[in-house]
């Protein structure tokens, strides 16, 4: 095995209990999603509860799966940019 590949084997498995607390943390959110979805919270707050949680999952996609974490500047600005145009397509016509 050369340099080069010991090298990149040790930086995958150096990730990989990242990997799984991200893993973890997504599960734990997707079970609270649905217990929540279980119980009947008033109003718009169910709502906003479900889309808080949806969002933290989105990002810990993002950073980690997406290696937005390890490879910051274009790649960032790209994710940024098109969460703006996102918010501009929802939020624009709910001001009709």
């Amino acid at each position: 095995m050369s340099h080069h590949s010991q090298g990149e084997a040790a930086v995958a498995h150096s990730h990989a209990g990242r990997y799984l607390l991200v893993w973890a943390a997504l599960m734990a959110m997707t079970a609270l999603t649905w217990g929540l979805s279980t119980i009947h919270i008033p109003g718009a707050a169910g709502v906003a509860v479900a889309l808080a949680i949806a969002t933290a999952k989105g990002a810990l996609v993002a950073l980690f799966f997406m290696h937005l974490w390890d490879h910051p500047g274009p790649n960032r600005l790209v994710l940024v940019t098109s969460l703006v145009f996102v918010a501009l397509l929802v939020l624009l016509p709910l001001l009709d």
